[in-house]
């Protein structure tokens, strides 16, 4: 088994990742900020280093000996375009400079990036890795950028995930959309049509553990999806029925979602605590069309997923209940 580090392994996916692959028997290190909740760690059975990041050396003594690096961390939420910058971009520069530097024998390097940096497909298509990226989101840039940065450093073995849309157990923005729908209404924010992307938890742990393993990986960038494009009405459809509730669609219209954007943006300058939900947000929100394809990873790994929208929505849905979430 080797020995493995993962940053960001404190979030929701890192989280799960961590566990498979502690399951597996592998030696796993998690790189930690001072702040990081450690709730769903197994931490009697990872080593923990603590960094900020924001310098070369902060790597170091977790890159010792490692051969694998799932590089999770990162900022979702931010108030400017530099605090992403900062936390996607310049926290990744140092990683793979530490990289160079102090792992030279690094067998991988997994950049787990989103479909936010490729931006959403043009009309009445669905988009592949070769498609132009136009990202339209302050999220999505810092994203892209961090992608770039590879280029610098052609001796890294590294490959990049976007994986779409992600949702299961311990995460919260769909669970939201479940909500919603649980309590009989679901808002209808730009086209009911709009086309959307989703895998589950567990398939994108899945597709990080087989690039990291497969040589032929290397030097290459894949989505990662269930390997369906829905529609806004399906997904609604889709949750009544693990629910077992019948909702209402209740169109917002665009101005009055510019103008909670608005306020919310305004408290997040009051506090200086960043907010997910800006204009950034309701910009990608009103796009049509979030279908890809991924299509390149079955292709040329084999990757096939596990699971649909329903049938790893009533996985999240029973874990939410059990928890206390629903």
């Amino acid at each position: 088994m080797a020995r493995v580090l993962v940053t960001g392994a404190t979030g929701f996916i890192g989280s799960h990742l961590v566990e498979k692959l502690v399951s597996a028997g592998h030696e796993v290190r998690c790189l930690v900020r001072k702040t990081s909740n450690l709730q769903w760690l197994p931490r009697e059975r990872v080593r923990l280093f603590t960094s900020g990041g924001f310098q070369p050396e902060d790597y170091r003594p977790a890159l010792q000996a490692v051969a694998v690096v799932y590089h999770l961390a990162g900022a979702t939420k931010a108030r400017s375009l530099d605090e992403y910058q900062k936390h996607n971009v310049t926290l990744t520069r140092h990683l793979l400079e530490a990289v160079k530097r102090f792992a030279p024998s690094l067998q991988r390097l997994v950049m787990v990036s989103s479909q936010a940096a490729a931006g959403p497909a043009a009309p009445g298509e669905t988009a592949d890795e070769s498609a132009v990226c136009r990202p339209v989101t302050y999220y999505g840039e810092s994203k892209l950028a961090a992608e770039r940065l590879l280029s610098l450093y052609p001796g890294i073995p590294a490959v990049v995930l976007r994986p779409v849309s992600v949702y299961g157990p311990r995460d919260r923005d769909v669970l939201s959309i479940v909500k919603m729908i649980g309590r009989g209404f679901a808002p209808v924010i730009g086209s009911p049509d709009r086309r959307l992307t989703f895998v589950f938890v567990e398939d994108v742990v899945r597709a990080m553990l087989l690039v990291a393993e497969d040589a032929r990986a290397v030097g290459r960038t894949y989505f990662v999806t269930d390997g369906r494009v829905y529609s806004w009405r399906e997904m609604r459809a889709i949750m009544e029925r693990v629910l077992r509730r019948r909702s209402l669609a209740v169109r917002v219209p665009a101005p009055f979602v510019w103008m909670l954007a608005a306020g919310s943006e305004t408290w997040s300058r009051l506090t200086g605590r960043a907010t997910i939900f800006n204009f950034n947000k309701v910009h990608e929100l009103l796009q049509v069309n979030w279908g890809c394809s991924g299509e390149r990873l079955q292709r040329e790994l084999g990757f096939t997923p596990k699971y649909d929208l329903e049938q790893g929505l009533r996985l999240t849905v029973a874990w939410a209940r059990q928890a206390g979430w629903l």
